[in-house]
Formats: C-alpha cells, sequence, structure tokens
C-alpha cells in the first residue's frame, strides 16, 4: 500500500470556511434514489433543467451508473423545492424517490487540503480543457479509463487536481462549482481521504454458473476458504497471508475458465468496514436465538414445492423472484428455535447444489417482523362507527376454514383471545361488502342504546338479527352464522371504551385459515342466496357493472324493514 507524503494542516480559519461550505453543500444537494438501469447525464438535464452540476457515481462491476445520484443547486430552497417535485416522480419508467442531502462528511479533518475532486466530466475530457479553467493547479489526473486501458465511454470521467497552497483549493470549490467543461455541468468537491485498507483475499470473475469449488481451487491453490456465487458469476477467495494471495493473483492472471477469461481483483477491508463487521457478529451471538433461516445457492429453477419438501412443517416466509426465476435465496421461519437448530445442523442438497443454511441475520429477522405486522395491519381493516365515536370495528377474512363450527365452538367457550360477547363469526358468502356489516353494526348498538334488542343484548347476535332483512334471530343464525360447509369467514370483533384494542398477532395465531382480502368480498359472495335473502331479482343488476348498486339494494332492504315493523 503506497503510503501517502503529509499533507499541511488547515488553520481553524480555514477549517471553519470549509465546514461551512460542505454543511452548504448538504443543504443545496438532492439525493435521487431507485433510478433506472441507463440513465445518463442528458437524461438528468432533462428532468433537472435548473439544476448547478450533477454527481453520477458509477459501477465498474455492472458497468453502468449507481441506482442513485446527486443533484446540486445554489440554493436550499431550490433543492427542497427539487425534492417535492420529483419525489416519487417518474423517471425513464421508473418511480424514483428524492430527499434533501448529499451524504458528505462535514469534518474538514476527513479531506486532502490541497486535492479537489471535479465529477462528471465526459469522456473525451482533456486535461487542456480543464487547465483553462483552473490555471493554479499544480497537476492533474483524470481517470476515464478502465483497468484494462480501454475507454468506458459510458463512465463519467473523475478528474483529480492539486494545488500549490490550501486557499487555491478553497477558492475553486466555492467559484468553480457548476462550469461547463467540454458540454457538461461539473461537480466540484474535495478531495476525500482513503481509509486505511488491508488485503483480505482476492474476488475472482468470469465464472459460469457450474463451476465447482475444486475447479475454482485448481487454479487458486493457496486458498483457505472459497465462496462461489454461481448466480453472480464470480468468487470470493479468502487468504491467512497476504503473500499466498499475491502469489495465486500472480500466478492466476491471464487465466481462462471454459472459455471466460477470468478477471481477477484484490478484496480489500477498511477498518471501519472490521469494525462493523465485529460488532454485528458479537450483537448477533450475544442476541436471542430466532427461528428464522436463511437459505442461499437455491438457483433459478429452485420452487415453493420443492422448499417446503426440504423443510417440512415449516413457512417460507420470503423467497424473491425476478420473473419466473428465483433470486437463489429464501428466508424459513421453523416456528421454534428446536427446529431452526436441526436444519442448520443438516446439510441438505437440491438439484445437485449444496444448499448454504445459516441463521437469520438481526437485519433480516426485524425485516420480517416489520412483514409480518404490516400484513397483519393490511388483512384487518378498522372502521370508524360515526354515530359512536368511541366504539370501533375490527374485521378479518379467514379462508380455507377446515372446521368453522369448531371455531364458533371455541369462540362461545371464550377461548378466543377476546370477550366472546363482542365477537361475532359470519359466514363471509353472505357478505356483499363491508359497509353492510358496519351498517348492522351501527343498528345493533342504535337497538342497545334504545333498549329495542332483537334479544338478549349480546352484541353478536344482535348483529346477525340486524343484517336479516326481517331481523329474526333464528332465521338471521341459520343464514349469517357459520355451518359445518362454510370455509370463508368474516371475524368482527367490537371495540368498547372498556375494552383494549385486540392483539391481532395472538388473533391469526388462534384463529385457523389463511387471512383473506377484504376487497375480494363481492368478487367471491353467493349472489344467488343473498339475492333470494334480500330479495333482489336477477335482472335487477347486471354482476361487475352494478357494484355499488347492488350493495345500495342490499342496504336499502335491510333499512327498509325497519321502517315496516
Amino acid at each position: 500500500m503506497v503510503v501517502e507524503k503529509s499533507s499541511p494542516i488547515m488553520d481553524p480559519i480555514q477549517k471553519e470556511n470549509v465546514e461551512r461550505k460542505l454543511s452548504l453543500r448538504n443543504m443545496c444537494s438532492v439525493k435521487l434514489t431507485n433510478m433506472p438501469k441507463r440513465y445518463n447525464y442528458t437524461a438528468l438535464v432533462e428532468l433537472v433543467p435548473d439544476m448547478t452540476a450533477c454527481r453520477i457515481l458509477y459501477d465498474s462491476v455492472s458497468r453502468r451508473p449507481k441506482n442513485h445520484c446527486y443533484i446540486e443547486f445554489s440554493s436550499n430552497e431550490a433543492a427542497i423545492k427539487c425534492a417535492q417535485k420529483l419525489n416519487n416522480a417518474e423517471f425513464l419508467g421508473k418511480k424514483i424517490q428524492a430527499s434533501t442531502g448529499a451524504d458528505l462528511s462535514e469534518s474538514a479533518d476527513d479531506y486532502i487540503p490541497l486535492s479537489i475532486l471535479l465529477y462528471n466530466l465526459h469522456w473525451k475530457t482533456s486535461k487542456g480543457e480543464i487547465a483553462k479553467h483552473f490555471p493554479t493547479s499544480k497537476s492533474i489526473d483524470i481517470v476515464t479509463k478502465t483497468k484494462k486501458g480501454n475507454v468506458d465511454k459510458r463512465q463519467p470521467g473523475v478528474a483529480k487536481l492539486t494545488f500549490n497552497t490550501i486557499d487555491e483549493s478553497i477558492s475553486s470549490v466555492d467559484e468553480k462549482q457548476g462550469c461547463i467543461i467540454h458540454g457538461r455541468r461539473v461537480s466540484i468537491h474535495f478531495c476525500p481521504k482513503q481509509s486505511k485498507s488491508k488485503v483480505i483475499g482476492l474476488t475472482v470473475y468470469g465464472f459460469k454458473k457450474d463451476t465447482t469449488e475444486s475447479e475454482v481451487r485448481a487454479i487458486f491453490p493457496q486458498a483457505n476458504k472459497v465462496d462461489l456465487f454461481p448466480l453472480g458469476g464470480f468468487a470470493v477467495l479468502h487468504y491467512d497471508l497476504f503473500e499466498d494471495c499475491k502469489l495465486d493473483r500472480k500466478n492466476a492472471l491471464g487465466a481462462e475458465m471454459k472459455g471466460r477469461k477470468l478477471r481477477v481483483l484484490y478484496k480489500y477491508q477498511t477498518e471501519e468496514k472490521k469494525d462493523l463487521t465485529v460488532k454485528k457478529q458479537t450483537r448477533e451471538a450475544s442476541g436471542a436465538s430466532t427461528s428464522l433461516i436463511f437459505v442461499k445457492n437455491l438457483g433459478r429453477n429452485a420452487t415453493e414445492e420443492q422448499i417446503a419438501s426440504l423443510f417440512p412443517n415449516t413457512k417460507i416466509v420470503s423467497m424473491p423472484k425476478k420473473g419466473k426465476a428465483c433470486r437463489g435465496y429464501a428466508i424459513i421461519d421453523c416456528k421454534s428455535v428446536i427446529s431452526a437448530r436441526r436444519f442448520l445442523a443438516k446439510p441438505q442438497m437440491l438439484n445437485g447444489r449444496k444448499l448454504v443454511i445459516e441463521p437469520a441475520s438481526a437485519k433480516k429477522t426485524v425485516l420480517v417482523n416489520a412483514l409480518r405486522a404490516y400484513n397483519i395491519t393490511q388483512a384487518w381493516s378498522s372502521i370508524d362507527l360515526v354515530h359512536f365515536p368511541h366504539y370501533k370495528l375490527c374485521v378479518g377474512l379467514f379462508c380455507d376454514v377446515a372446521s368453522a363450527m369448531d371455531l364458533n365452538a371455541q369462540v362461545q367457550a371464550e377461548k378466543l383471545p377476546y370477550p366472546a360477547d363482542l365477537c361475532a363469526i359470519l359466514d363471509a358468502d353472505y357478505i356483499v361488502d363491508l359497509i353492510q356489516v358496519e351498517s348492522a353494526a351501527a343498528q345493533a348498538l342504535v337497538n342497545r342504546s334504545g333498549g329495542k334488542l332483537q334479544g338478549k343484548g349480546v352484541f353478536s347476535t344482535e348483529l346477525l338479527a340486524c343484517l336479516h332483512p326481517k331481523h329474526s334471530i333464528k332465521e338471521a343464525v341459520a343464514t349469517f352464522g357459520v355451518k359445518y360447509s362454510t370455509q370463508r369467514v368474516l371475524v368482527v370483533l367490537l371495540q368498547t371504551p372498556d375494552v383494549p384494542s385486540p392483539d391481532l398477532d395472538k388473533m391469526n395465531a388462534f384463529l385457523p385459515g389463511k387471512l383473506g382480502d377484504l376487497s375480494s368480498l363481492y368478487e367471491c359472495f353467493d349472489q344467488e342466496k343473498v339475492s333470494d335473502i334480500y330479495g333482489i331479482s336477477g335482472t335487477e343488476f347486471e354482476r361487475h357493472e352494478g357494484e355499488k348498486a347492488y350493495v345500495l339494494s342490499v342496504l336499502t332492504r335491510m333499512s327498509a324493514s325497519l321502517l315496516s315493523r
């Protein structure tokens, strides 16, 4: 590793000036994320024509711009206005996100005093063009070529300029920001110091997906550990001694495997990354065990059925796909820590691949728990009763219920983690829309407050009676109550001022079946039976075209019976 010459130290006034400019640059910048794959400088100018400059970062491995970039303005007001305009906007077929900030360190000690960087240069930019704008620069180094010596025309050029004095470098950043060189608005920054790094291995690109570890070791015999990534076409090699790493790299330069030329690069680890890795390992080792496991190296052809057969009595939490192909990994919930440890101890093979099974990290566990909570809140609907502001309904749909009668018996026996008299179990085949349940619940509360009860005053039976057009409890239970043939169950919970909100996680664990989409009620209800109950003729409405009219017809018949009592 090359040791840099000692640089002059900034005096307090210069340091304060630099930190003020860094803070201002962060305030006057907008970060765009989730950018499309092939965007470029021209597309950004069309998107933000009033920008001062932009900073496009390039990924040399994938040979395309990174999925985020920075737009710079002359004022904080312009940056805020741009962020509000571009947030969730469409750009080249993708919805991008925008936020203020440039992710720059605001400490002057993190930068080289005599050097600056020029971003977003055209690949044809020459040193002479740069020297015209920076005549006091001592040296100019342009980085536009790859390590093979070829010019990558898609890569925005970066130039490093060195000056004789610190004041010259500071004034250049301040005065030349946004200057036009070879037709492009150039972004100028202080040059950050490079973190001290250590070679920990090699990264080798160019492998085919059927490459085995033994084939890799034939070319790199000194490697202590080989991590193959078949889907990415690369491998990471770990070494105990730098001399072994250096020898393997020297011998492998220009090597080919299965008709492909290998690209061998050193893998570095900075002190900061090393500290983060140690902290992460310590946190995971001291943390509580989890029932989640992370399975890698599945291959593109892996299916959920194959995973379910390899890991029985488990639940696939996440198995991302790209199109119809698997991305190569899955997160599985083993339902208990003991089961997870058993799967971790047992090697598994799938389609000739040895699966890599690891305990899910703390980050993945938090993500899965967040997804669970989000899915629960999305599956259950909370309904505010307008005429009863202190009361709410919590409604959930459960599909593929094996025995609805057993569920109803458990509710009546008060085994549900919620008061039985505030819980109603309905046959979802007779519910057209949630407003049907809301109207019946409001009428049930009106009956209770007015003393005009249909039965003994229990909310569940009163709700059933108000759903039926004749308001007969006997007929309502036979119609809207669950039966042996019921497979879709609608659970209605009444929240009162005296009863706390239900624990939806416990409710989901107790209730059988899987959570359904409440928006599918109209699509799946039994129209023939509902029309017969409410006296709606078959020619009155055409389904899928008159959904609102059909729902209004049901509500009209529910309310009309109250007037005729």
